[in-house]
């Protein structure tokens, strides 16, 4: 499993008025696959991995939410996805 700040949720937690704020975590690409649109909108606060923002799958499924057959040949994609 990739490394994962804990801190960060606790520190939602702490300053959001006793847990008041809707948290959505992604810990891996596999937490995505368990949620749906809706649960990412009505979310205050989404707090993600790095890991999983620069990994492929993450990208692909990315493509295929937006209707795209592929990302763009952009070179902010190719820096996310590899050290630049």
């Amino acid at each position: 499993m990739p490394h994962f700040d804990y801190r960060r949720y606790s520190e939602v937690e702490k300053f959001s008025d006793n847990g008041r704020l809707k948290v959505v975590v992604i810990r891996t690409v596999a937490d995505i696959t368990h949620l749906t649109v809706k649960e990412v909108q009505e979310a205050d606060v989404v707090i993600a991995a790095t890991s999983v923002l620069r990994s492929p799958l993450y990208f692909e499924r990315l493509s295929r939410l937006a209707g795209a057959s592929s990302l763009p040949p952009c070179k902010v994609w190719r820096c996310w996805l590899t050290p630049c």
